[in-house]
């Protein structure tokens, strides 16, 4: 219905206004609607203990699809049992403080998602969230703008399709988030706060999960000595075959040690920006001095792997051997440019065409080809400069050959870069 206002009259005690019956039928009416409306859209105002409609000795259940909002300080020894679609807030993330004072965890749900948004929760002597999709990739887990003021430990989350938190901090948690489960597929932190006391301290426990997409944005972790920022499962376990995780834009300067189990060099991780945890980069340098070996030319005009011992200077998704063979190791298929610096001469003789070339996958790339004219004992520099798409596996080698004839060609220093 439209808004009926009540007739005042045109001044007081004119009689002219509507009669108490008919402005208390008016007001009655508005009233009607508007409770039908809260209940037809699943809003439940709680100021007190007693005011959550489903609840035992025990436990208060948030009923499916009903939103509850906080509307003064609240303090329970109930654990909260959640069903699917439930949502929890206060509008005000410095508003009100829901405690629970008992110690199970305080928040639990099975094959249920939940939203807890805008809200302060307190659980000093419990775990704050435990949610189980026995199903896998199903159920949802979203928490945004919630401000925790102590716990044991911020959750555990198994095999949920969505784990997201944003906009939220916890001031006093002994413990932060474990996942377990291999069949989640975002699971992400984005603007998360987390500080703590305790030396046990993890702030993400990935132990062996697995996730299609693991994103870490503006992770912010504070903690004493012996505590861990993210720990995970060596060689890139946690991630799914072909994806990328992500952690950007964090500070883990506070706290001991950033990383365990996984480095800034996993193929499927990849770090930017953060403080306390050096960038990722895909990176290869290999470096051939002094070299007295030289390459032996069979035919004129006929590129041959260059002789000699390369040493592995610095290597990072990417592998290199002495050999000086360089082995692109990442997932995804990047493009990057490559720069070759080496001195070249004949064994013997003067005025020798020599030409350097990029091989990739042992063919060798012509138009990288560079040439120059040099003589014995009087070596000349050749840069090789190029660019190219590199996928799992490739591999990138220096080549030589003799454009006047079959003598052996010395590459006595060079300097190969990927990057």
């Amino acid at each position: 219905m439209a808004i009926d206002l009540l007739n005042l009259g045109t001044v007081a005690d004119d009689r002219t206004g509507d009669t108490f019956r008919a402005g208390g039928t008016k007001i009655n009416a508005m009233m009607t609607e508007l409770f039908a409306f809260k209940d037809a859209q699943g809003f439940v105002f709680v100021a007190l203990e007693s005011e959550f409609p489903v609840q035992d000795a025990t436990t208060i259940t948030l009923e499916s699809k009903v939103v509850y909002i906080i509307s003064a300080a609240i303090s329970t020894a109930k654990r909260f049992i959640v069903e699917d679609a439930a949502v929890l807030t206060s509008f005000n993330v410095l508003g009100p403080v829901l405690e629970y004072t008992g110690t199970g965890s305080m928040f639990t749900g099975s094959d249920v998602s939940f939203i807890i948004k805008d809200i302060q929760i307190s659980h000093p002597s419990a775990q704050g969230f435990n949610f189980t999709d026995t199903v896998g990739n199903v159920f949802l887990y979203i928490n945004a703008n919630v401000r925790t003021v102590s716990g044991t430990k911020y959750g555990t989350f198994n095999n949920m399709q969505t784990v997201f938190i944003t906009g939220s901090s916890s001031l006093d948690m002994d413990d932060g988030v474990t996942f377990t489960g291999a069949n989640q597929t975002v699971c992400s932190f984005n603007q998360f706060f987390m500080q703590s006391t305790s030396a046990s301290f993890i702030g993400a426990d990935l132990g062996t999960s697995i996730a299609l997409t693991w994103e870490f944005t503006d992770l912010i972790l504070v903690a004493p000595a012996g505590a861990i920022g993210i720990k995970g499962a060596a060689s890139s376990a946690n991630v799914t075959a072909n994806a990328v995780a992500t952690v950007t834009g964090g500070n883990f300067a506070g706290i001991a040690t950033p990383l365990n189990g996984i480095t800034n060099e996993d193929i499927r991780w990849r770090f930017q920006d953060n403080s306390g945890i050096r960038d990722t980069i895909i990176d290869a340098l290999l470096s051939l001095t002094a070299n007295a070996t030289a390459t032996t030319i069979g035919t004129i005009s006929t590129p041959v792997l260059v002789a000699g011992t390369w040493v592995v200077e610095d290597t990072s998704l990417m592998t290199g051997t002495t050999a000086g063979r360089v082995t692109f190791n990442a997932e995804l298929t990047r493009r990057l440019p490559v720069l070759i610096v080496a001195d070249v001469e004949p064994a013997s003789g003067t005025n020798k065409l020599i030409k350097l070339y990029l091989a990739k996958n042992g063919t060798i790339i012509a138009a990288s080809g560079r040439q120059v004219k040099a003589d014995a004992a009087n070596p000349l520099n050749v840069t090789v400069s190029w660019q190219l798409d590199l996928t799992t596996n490739d591999y990138l080698e220096l080549y030589v050959e003799n454009n006047t004839g079959t003598t052996s060609i010395l590459v006595s220093g060079a300097v190969l870069r990927v990057n």
